[in-house]
């Protein structure tokens, strides 16, 4: 897993290049989770980035397949998805220039909150483990083995979650292309993930202690006392 450290390292990569995104925030202070409509991640993302306020997109790419409407033939394109369908990532400088930018950016619709209303903030080890998902997701070989023993409504956990910053998640999809989409409470708001087989492990549930039942079959049951006559 990539170290907190690392996170400052290469934080132009995730934010956006320097000249782009001007002073930039410190990156070991607490992040927000910045709330876009399905499908509109990167047009927000690079919009925040135009008007000084970073913003990271965890996505991979994808190989899909495609058909061209004139000639008919099909081919394959690589199109990039999120890892959190919905969601950008931005270092917590709630400021007038960062709302202005949410208001003027396309889907938008606000950032993560908490039960008392206030923003939910991921710290560096947080975005340690994000990184750590995506690079999973991006990696070509691991994802070319598709075959795994993984069943919808299982009980997993992700094995870069080193610290255990998430509870154990659901496995609410498998796909053909080995593909796993797991609904995991992340930090306050149910959230579906989407990864690969190596990258989660099973977790033992326990089964409730349940009192044995009494067998119903004569030869089971203890010889009665005889009766006796008054």
């Amino acid at each position: 897993m990539l170290a907190a450290g690392e996170i400052k390292l290469n934080l132009e990569h995730y934010l956006g290049q320097a000249d782009a995104t001007a002073k930039l925030p410190d990156p070991s202070g607490a992040w927000v989770i910045v709330l876009v409509r399905p499908g509109y991640e990167q047009q927000a993302r690079d919009s925040l980035r135009r008007r000084g306020v970073g913003a990271w997109w965890p996505n991979y790419q994808k190989e899909v397949g495609a058909k061209d409407t004139e000639t008919g033939k099909r081919y394959k394109r690589l199109i990039r998805f999120g890892v959190l369908p919905g969601v950008l990532l931005s270092p917590a400088r709630l400021d007038h220039r960062f709302w202005s930018a949410c208001d003027l950016a396309p889907g938008v619709l606000n950032v993560a909150r908490n039960v008392s209303t206030g923003p939910i903030l991921l710290d560096d080890v947080d975005i340690a483990l994000i990184h750590a998902i995506e690079t999973g997701l991006n990696k070509a070989s691991p994802i070319k083995s598709t075959k795994h023993s993984y069943e919808s409504g299982e009980m997993v956990r992700f094995i870069d979650d080193e610290y255990r910053r998430l509870p154990a998640g659901k496995v609410v999809k498998c796909d053909r292309d080995g593909e796993i989409t797991v609904e995991v409470n992340f930090f306050g708001r149910m959230t579906k993930i989407t990864v690969m087989a190596f990258q989660i492990e099973p977790v033992d549930v326990k089964p409730p202690n349940q009192t044995a039942s009494r067998s119903t079959d004569a030869r089971d049951r203890p010889a009665k006392s005889p009766r006796k006559r008054r």
